[in-house]
């Protein structure tokens, strides 16, 4: 009876070992590698995202040649709503440096309101700022990364700040890469 036994927990062990396994390897499969449609840049991201036109048509063309918007589906929102947006300067836009990033935090946060904290720093050796807004139902975290003559933003919105410490939204913003 007891070999009986000892065998019988040793499935069970190897039954949670083999589970752990397989949610470790389903957790790793959702991260899919995206890049716009210019292969400019890729990042992580456990959702597919799709281009949405007609955002941000009214913006001046003096600062920017193009902004394209890619987003997650609200439909798939079980890890955030995702957001990305490339934009292209014009050649009259003569700003250098971080200014270049200013004012582009309401892509992120809304129209007239300001970070909850913004920090510089480097992103794949490239000068950005990391933005973030409280807010009572969300929180909204984001990068604004100077690419020289575009800049790149990613957005993540989630319902609590403590969310945008998960693994998903780390992955997210640290796999942004230049190609």
């Amino acid at each position: 009876m007891r070999i009986s036994n000892w065998c019988f927990v040793l499935l069970i062990q190897f039954g949670l070992v083999s589970f752990a396994a397989g949610q470790n390897a389903a957790a790793h499969k959702m991260e899919k590698h995206w890049s716009p449609p210019d292969k400019s840049f890729s990042i992580e991201v456990p959702v597919e995202l799709h281009e949405i036109k007609g955002e941000y048509e009214d913006q001046s063309q003096d600062l920017f040649s193009s902004i394209r918007l890619f987003g997650s589906s609200e439909g798939d929102i079980s890890h955030g709503v995702f957001k990305v947006v490339v934009l292209r300067l014009s050649k009259r836009n003569k700003s250098q440096g971080i200014e270049k990033l200013k004012g582009l935090e309401s892509l992120i946060g809304g129209d007239e309101k300001e970070p909850s904290k913004t920090i510089v720093r480097k992103v794949a050796g490239l000068s950005a700022k990391e933005v973030l807004f409280v807010e009572e139902t969300r929180c909204n975290k984001g990068l604004i990364i100077d690419g020289g003559k575009r800049v790149y933003v990613l957005g993540l919105s989630m319902p609590t700040c403590q969310q945008l410490d998960s693994a998903v939204a780390d992955r997210f913003f640290k796999s942004f890469h230049l190609r």
